[in-house]
């Protein structure tokens, strides 16, 4: 027979379950979100700063997924690096 100590326990252990439960459904349900571009990618530079134009479809699975920010990281074979990165996405 288990004894007090024990049920409170239990019962404190049994409070953590919809949390745990929560969390794994969470992790199981993240959109997973897959980029397919173009063979060839044009970059540039503007007045206005770097430019790339990147020809490319977005793909969503599990969930609806709203995109707010992409960054993009060019790596030179010399080391140089540059992150481009691009805040707000719309569709025409």
């Amino acid at each position: 027979m288990p004894t007090p100590a024990e049920v409170a326990a239990y019962i404190g252990a049994a409070a953590w379950l919809p949390q745990v439960f929560r969390w794994i459904y969470a992790n199981r349900s993240k959109p997973k979100i897959r980029l397919a571009s173009a063979p060839f990618v044009e970059i540039g530079y503007t007045s206005f700063g770097p430019i790339v134009n990147l020809t490319a479809g977005i793909s969503v699975e599990k969930r609806d997924a709203l995109i707010e920010m992409m960054k993009l990281t060019i790596v030179h074979t010399a080391g140089d690096s540059i992150t481009l990165t691009w805040t707000n996405l719309n569709e025409p």
